[in-house]
C-alpha cells in the first residue's frame, strides 16, 4: 500500500485515512457538520439517535455473510470498547464483533469519516445516492477512514456507510466503530507539508474506487 506525504496540494473527491485526516474532520465537523461519539451506556441497542437526526443505524449482515434487515447496531457491552457501537445477531446477545451493519443518511453528504477498530481485515465502504460504491478501504487496525465529494452534486454525496470485514477470512472481522462525522459544506482537506501520512485511496490500487457514470 502506498504512502503518501507531504501533499500540498488540495485534495478533493478523494477517500482519505489517517490521523490527520480525523483531525481536520473533527475541526470541520465539530464548525459546520455533526459529530457523534456514541458515548451511551454499554449495551444500548438502537436504530436512531436524537443527536443525530436523519440517521439510520442497522445491522444488515449477519456472521454468515447473509444479507438481514431490522436488527439494531448496540453500543460494546465491554468496559474496555465503551463508546463504540458494533453489529449484534440477535436481540439479547452481546457483541462479538462479526455482525456488518451500515449507517445511513436521509439526506446525502458531502463528506463523512468514521472512526474504526479491529483487525486489518475490517472493511469500510462509502456508497452514493444510487448505491454506487464511492471508496473501500481495509488494511489497517485502527484507521479512520472518511471521503470528500468534489462535486457539489448531489448525487455524488455520500448517502450510506457499509461496515464490513472481508469475506476471504475464516472468521468475519467487522470489528467496531466510533466517531462518526459528517456534513455539507464546502470543505477541503490540505494536508500539512511534510508532516502528514495519508492512506490517499486514489493513488493506491484497487482501494479508491470511483462512482460508475
Amino acid at each position: 500500500m502506498a504512502l503518501v506525504s507531504g501533499l500540498t496540494a488540495s485534495l478533493n473527491a478523494a477517500g482519505l485515512v489517517g490521523v490527520d485526516v480525523k483531525t481536520a474532520f473533527t475541526a470541520e465537523a465539530t464548525a459546520n457538520g455533526t459529530v457523534e461519539d456514541f458515548d451511551l451506556p454499554n449495551g444500548t441497542r438502537f436504530n436512531s439517535l436524537a443527536t443525530t437526526p436523519g440517521v439510520t443505524y442497522e445491522s444488515n449482515i449477519t456472521i454468515s455473510g447473509n444479507p438481514t434487515s431490522g436488527l439494531p447496531v448496540t453500543t460494546s457491552f465491554f468496559p474496555e470498547r465503551a463508546g463504540t457501537i458494533v453489529g449484534t445477531p440477535f436481540a439479547t446477545g452481546s457483541d462479538d464483533g462479526r455482525m456488518g451493519y451500515q449507517i445511513v443518511f436521509d439526506s446525502a453528504q458531502r463528506w463523512a469519516g468514521i472512526q474504526r477498530y479491529w483487525s486489518p481485515f475490517t472493511v469500510t465502504q462509502f456508497y452514493d445516492e444510487n448505491d454506487d460504491l464511492l471508496f473501500e478501504f481495509t488494511g489497517e487496525a485502527t484507521p479512520f477512514v472518511a471521503f470528500i465529494a468534489d462535486s457539489a452534486n448531489t448525487n455524488d454525496w455520500v448517502k450510506r456507510i457499509q461496515i464490513d470485514g472481508r469475506p476471504d477470512q475464516g472468521t468475519r472481522q467487522v470489528g467496531y466503530s466510533d466517531d462518526l462525522m459528517f456534513g455539507t459544506s464546502d470543505f477541503t482537506f490540505i494536508p500539512e507539508p511534510a508532516t502528514s501520512t495519508l492512506f490517499l485511496g486514489s493513488l493506491v490500487a484497487g482501494s479508491f474506487l470511483r462512482r460508475r457514470k
